[in-house]
């Protein structure tokens, strides 16, 4: 049963139950995103302290 709720709102108000399932899927994909993004910001700090941890400790400071 895959997002019922779109197909009854045609020319008419939707319905209390069609309005929560509406806000509980938006809940869950904001909630989904919201994940997705924490994991990409973690990924990219701790590539980031890797790379910076690697290039101290191979020989030294790396200079241009």
């Amino acid at each position: 049963m895959t997002r019922p709720y779109i197909h009854c709102m045609k020319n008419r108000y939707p319905t209390p139950e069609e309005l929560y399932a509406l806000e509980h899927e938006a809940r869950r994909l904001r909630a989904a995103e919201m994940a997705r993004l924490f994991k990409a910001g973690a990924d990219a700090m701790r590539s980031l302290f890797a790379r910076i941890v690697t290039v101290r400790n191979a020989k030294g400071w790396k200079h241009a």
